[in-house]
């Protein structure tokens, strides 16, 4: 069994564990969703903590353990700095972080979806775009999204507030993000 492995990464979210740690969820490349753990990312000397900022893209090196995979080396290859200086483009980039994370399987394999969310991200990094274009793109990302996983046909037209309520019923839940865009 391989100990280690190296992939590209989107980061999705991190959560807090213990008084140093957390587990950081990523979207690999060529190794799916992850959930692995930073040890002492939150200490104030920590070199990998702003590597693991959401929605950065990153290159990762990743040890398994026996119960958790340990990020081990970390480096920044995009870090999306534009969508960090806007509300509303932070608030597109949560949303979709988390209607990724909730809608994909983990260690499941899809290089579509990464390949889409890094799509999605630059997109939304560009300066010369505004925030109404970004409506259409982000509907347009979770049809490609739901099409890719299988869970609406290809080649047929949807419409925003349907794709919407099938999302959240796929789900079982609803998205805490879109409050964040409507009430900007």
């Amino acid at each position: 069994m391989i100990k280690f492995y190296k992939t590209e990464a989107i980061v999705l979210g991190r959560k807090n564990i213990g008084e140093a740690d957390k587990i950081v969820t990523l979207l690999t490349k060529f190794y799916g969703k992850r959930r692995v753990m930073a040890k002492g990312i939150r200490r104030i000397h920590s070199r990998r903590a702003p590597h693991l900022e959401p929605f950065s893209q990153i290159y990762v090196v990743i040890r398994r353990g026996k119960a958790f995979e340990y990020i081990t080396e970390v480096t920044t290859l995009y870090n999306f700095s534009q969508i960090r200086k806007e509300l509303w483009r932070t608030a597109y980039a949560y949303q979709v972080l988390e209607l990724t994370n909730a809608i994909l399987a983990e260690n499941e394999t899809n290089q579509i979806a990464y390949e889409l969310l890094g799509k999605f991200l630059t997109q939304l990094n560009d300066i010369s775009l505004s925030s109404a274009v970004f409506e259409q793109t982000l509907h347009e990302y979770k049809v490609r999204l739901l099409q890719n996983l299988g869970f609406l046909v290809k080649d047929k037209q949807y419409r925003g507030e349907d794709i919407d309520k099938y999302l959240e019923n796929l789900m079982e839940r609803k998205l805490k993000s879109t409050r964040l865009l409507t009430n900007i």
